[in-house]
């Protein structure tokens, strides 16, 4: 059951000291029973952003010019979140629902910046007068609208078409405990009140991908896409299809078509990153990973993908920079660890040595570093340097005395020694 008006709880996202106060205030007004919470870390997750049962946010939209990743981390650890990051995890944690119920207050708004929020659905966009006398009657006419858009959600969506929309959507959540008869009876009322229309075959292109009939889903778009060149989300769906597919080429080429349309989406960039980094091609994937991180300077999992390409193009200082931002590196640790292996399976000790030595330089000092001490030992073992493999094999010990490898493998020196 959807919160009404009158027990509206509602989160205000913004760190503008001038125009949060006239919001708070417009919104107070507009609904005067309502929980109001306050953000200003911009963070999802963080304790004042729970968006869980929350009926409406409202972004105090920040234009956010693209940062430099390493600045940014060289002069602090980053506290705030773009707008634009936060809307792609809202999207991505939440979907559709909280977006429709997510509102935009901005200064001004770019051309790009328009179709961004357009793609992901926001319910209510609103530009703000340049005079500053009338951002207080701005803000009221904001929380008015706001006032519309969360009786149409809760009325789910206050037309036919968008109602069935909703049903259809409701009903994919829980596609698997889902009855043929009530997937049929959902499909038909989606094609009564939508129409043969792009987006009815992109939603059907969705439950295609439910059934995993990815023959029907690539058919589904692409119909989609005849009846609207520009439908930004079939776009997105077939490119998505070529990379579970492995087709990396074809999946660039549409997911470039789509940055020109909106080069602001954190997300895509990320992807078109991937991608190159999946090519093998590094030069192109470090410079899509930072562009990723400067639109989304909290995303961890840019940090952990451009460290790794940092590395395998040797520049360990901007690695390990970004590993000291990391909530995580364990990934990035099984990665280096990885590498080495290959390159002691492959006869190549002496590169493996200064590898998994560069590596202990990069990852903070209480991550794996008795696993990468043994490997250096083990690669000094294969290599034939037994005094050398013996030392190593004590110092993963002195980091970890129940390291059964790093016991073994001392034992084995020591034999080997004597």
């Amino acid at each position: 059951m959807k919160p009404s008006k009158s027990h509206a709880k509602l989160l205000l996202v913004g760190d503008d000291q001038e125009r949060m106060p006239l919001m708070l205030a417009a919104l107070s007004q507009v609904f005067p029973q309502a929980e109001i919470g306050r953000c200003g870390t911009l963070r999802v997750g963080a304790p004042d952003a729970s968006l869980h049962d929350v009926s409406a946010v409202v972004l105090l939209w920040e234009n956010n010019p693209l940062q430099d990743w390493k600045t940014l981390l060289e002069e602090k650890s980053p506290t705030h979140r773009s707008c634009e990051g936060l809307v792609f995890e809202i999207s991505t944690q939440f979907g559709d629902p909280l977006l429709r119920r997510t509102a935009v207050l901005a200064k001004a708004l770019a051309r790009e910046e328009v179709t961004f929020l357009g793609e992901f659905g926001v319910g209510c966009v609103q530009p703000m007068n340049p005079q500053k006398s009338e951002w207080a009657q701005d803000c009221v006419k904001f929380a008015k609208r706001l006032e519309r858009l969360i009786q149409l959600e809760d009325d789910d969506g206050g037309n036919p078409a968008e109602r069935s929309v909703r049903r259809f959507e409701r009903s994919m959540t829980a596609w698997s405990r889902t009855s043929d008869e009530e997937k049929m009876l959902a499909s038909d009322d989606l094609l009564k009140n939508l129409g043969d229309t792009a987006r009815y075959c992109e939603l059907m292109a969705r439950r295609a991908y439910l059934d995993n009939d990815l023959s029907a889903v690539e058919s589904w778009l692409r119909r989609s896409i005849d009846k609207n060149p520009n439908y930004l989300r079939a776009l997105q769906g077939l490119a998505d299809l070529f990379i579970e597919r492995g087709q990396l080429q074809e999946a660039l080429g549409l997911l470039e078509k789509l940055k020109l349309n909106n080069p602001r989406h954190p997300g895509r960039q990320a992807k078109i990153a991937e991608c190159h980094l999946a090519l093998g091609e590094l030069e192109r994937a470090d410079k899509a990973f930072s562009k990723a991180l400067s639109l989304d300077e909290h995303s961890m999992q840019a940090r952990e993908d451009l460290a790794r390409v940092k590395l395998a193009l040797g520049d360990y200082e901007a690695a390990k920079l970004l590993l000291e931002h990391c909530g995580d590196v364990n990934k990035v640790a099984s990665y280096l660890n990885a590498y080495g292996i290959q390159l002691v399976r492959a006869g190549r000790y002496e590169e493996s040595i200064e590898h998994y030595k560069k590596a202990q330089m990069v990852l903070p000092t209480n991550t794996n570093r008795h696993q990468i001490l043994f490997n250096i030992g083990l690669a000094y073992a294969k290599w034939g340097r037994f005094a050398e493999a013996r030392q190593y094999a004590q110092l993963a010990l002195a980091r970890e005395p129940n390291y059964a490898k790093a016991a073994q493998l001392l034992r084995t020196m020591e034999d080997r020694l004597t």
